[in-house]
């Protein structure tokens, strides 16, 4: 029997965007959400990708489309007769 192994779409491709999200700071709006917290309870629900109201200091962040910065390479193991 032989295996045919894929990575997947995050590979190669995302490790550079991935790259320059790490690169990128929090702007005035995320750190503002972030400073509301001392004040009231703020949950932040976010369509980004990026963890950049982590980054400003929230600690609630409800993530829709997931996170770019914690995705992990998966790979799919053909069987091939």
């Amino acid at each position: 029997m032989r295996f045919m192994i894929i990575q997947n779409w995050f590979g190669s491709g995302y490790n550079e965007r991935r790259s320059n999200i790490f690169a990128a700071q929090p702007n005035l709006g995320h750190k503002a959400i972030a400073e509301l917290e001392k004040y009231v309870q703020v949950v932040v629900l976010t369509q980004n990708i990026d963890g950049l109201h982590q980054k400003a200091g929230s600690s609630e962040v409800l993530e829709l489309h997931g996170s770019i910065v914690k995705i992990s390479v998966q790979f799919v193991i053909i069987k091939i007769k």
